[in-house]
């Protein structure tokens, strides 16, 4: 058995967008709890001891000044180092702008594959190959999974990617490719990156997308983290979990047509959060909002904001 840590889109740096400050609200550091949730990732991740970490992709956010990311990602990678847990990255449309992986000391046992093509990392102790490869430019129109070779004989493949499929799924295009390329080369799993939400892909592959180390604005409802996926060593099974790290979540509180009573009952029946729980009030319901935020002042980790 094998077990991987699948990582994408951590966006370090990158505060949560969309919070409101209003009486009665908690006090919510948007710079500060996005840091702590990509620190409270590592640290579940670190205990967790997978054999290995795969990150699919903007693990920068290009709203961010390297300078200020580039030391918390460094001390990420040695920290993984240092518990003996090895590390593959590729760079997604997001480090293609900002360039900052390519200034990251990479400490022995961390690889960052490279953008000219498809590259393959071959892992013999866990009978694993590792084939990816990074994005190059932002505005990355090809679909790169194309040409990614077969999985090698007597190993398991596992392909990494930073594509946002056939568009349906994210809000930019990048390296768009289709469930059935991604099944033709054979592979064991697809670790994905691009869009914002832990998401299985259909076809025959198990292909899933990460979906990040925190939400980041209003859209972005539920929990956040990392995907633990085992691969069966007798029948070659594979298993995805998520983890969820985040320690604020946003989540829709649509009433429906119950109103106030229905908003008493989703907030009474709010998900169990290790900070604050961000409750997105849908546009069509904005004549509630004060009441919504009234209500939600019951609980000192809710905090409600109009959704768009």
């Amino acid at each position: 058995m094998t077990r991987i840590a699948h990582l994408a889109d951590l966006h370090v740096g990158a505060a949560l967008r969309d919070l409101a400050r209003y009486p009665g609200a908690p006090e919510l550091d948007p710079s500060a709890l996005a840091l702590l949730a990509f620190e409270r990732l590592l640290a579940d991740v670190i205990a967790a001891a997978p054999d290995a970490v795969l990150v699919a992709g903007d693990v920068f956010d290009r709203d961010v000044p390297p300078e200020r990311a580039l030391p918390v990602v460094q001390a990420a990678l040695d920290a993984l180092a240092g518990s003996g847990i090895r590390v593959a990255m590729i760079a997604g449309n997001h480090d293609a702008e900002t360039g900052a992986l390519t200034r990251l000391r990479l400490p022995a046992g961390v690889a960052l594959l490279r953008d000219e093509a498809a590259e393959t990392l071959i892992w013999e102790d866990l009978g694993l190959a590792i084939v990816g490869r990074s994005i190059a430019r932002a505005d990355e129109d090809r679909d790169l999974a194309a040409g990614y070779p077969a999985a090698p004989a007597g190993l398991r493949t596992i392909g990494m990617l930073h594509t946002s499929l056939t568009g349906e799924l994210s809000r930019r295009a990048c390296a768009p490719t289709t469930a059935d390329v991604l099944d033709r080369p054979g592979y064991a799993y697809w670790a994905l990156g691009h869009v914002h939400s832990p998401i299985a892909v259909g076809g025959t592959t198990p292909a899933w997308f990460a979906g990040g180390g925190h939400g980041r604005r209003v859209e972005e409802l539920g929990a956040r983290g990392w995907l633990e996926v085992t691969l069966g060593d007798a029948d070659g099974a594979v298993e995805v979990r998520h983890r969820a790290t985040a320690p604020v979540r946003y989540e829709s509180l649509d009433p429906g047509e119950l109103g106030l009573d229905g908003l008493a009952t989703l907030l009474d029946a709010g998900p169990e959060a290790a900070h604050a729980v961000v409750w997105v009030l849908p546009e069509r319901h904005a004549g509630l909002l004060d009441a919504a935020r009234e209500l939600a002042a019951r609980d000192a980790r809710f905090l409600v904001v109009p959704g768009r």
